[in-house]
């Protein structure tokens, strides 16, 4: 996360960490930015896509 803040002329010590996320990840990066970080795929799988049944089949009716 520094190296994305330093991209943004923004020190290591503006970034703070928001809890609460499950899936993401928050950071505040000084007074202006927010960034929400998505983990890699197979680092959890709290962000897989649930699975749902197909659509009705609307042209039986």
């Amino acid at each position: 996360m520094t190296t994305v803040a330093r991209r943004h002329g923004i020190d290591a010590e503006h970034v703070k960490e928001v809890p609460g996320g499950v899936a993401n990840r928050a950071f505040i990066l000084g007074d202006d930015l927010f960034l929400r970080a998505s983990p890699p795929a197979t680092r959890t799988t709290s962000a897989k896509k649930p699975t749902s049944s197909p659509p009705p089949d609307w042209s039986a009716y």
